[in-house]
């Protein structure tokens, strides 16, 4: 049973980063059944009011994967750090993971 990528975990991401971010889109995908899917998040250093032409892409942005097996990622972003794809042990732990990241930036 996956329990990292469930629908309350999507919630908890949503509530904990936007603690820490200006601007945060959490959505769950599950193209390949409720056992193979992914938590994909947008961050932004910038509330969205501030982005140009109020595009997310041209504000300092990053985009996150979460898969079930506990990879996580950051397939894009701009102006910001980059993050090396690593396993999480738990939802905490990813949240933990991206808190720090902002730290560096």
């Amino acid at each position: 049973m996956n329990t990292l990528t469930t629908t309350e975990n999507v919630t908890i991401v949503q509530e904990a980063l936007a603690k820490v971010f200006p601007y945060v889109s959490v959505t769950r995908m599950n193209l390949g059944g409720d056992e193979r899917a992914s938590i994909y998040i947008n961050v932004s250093k910038q509330p969205k009011e501030a982005w140009n032409n109020k595009i997310f892409q041209n504000s300092p942005f990053a985009q996150f994967s979460l898969h079930a097996d506990g990879t996580l990622e950051r397939f894009c972003g701009y102006n910001t750090p980059k993050l090396r794809k690593s396993k999480v042990k738990d939802i905490q732990h990813m949240i933990a993971k991206l808190t720090e990241w902002n730290k560096v930036a």
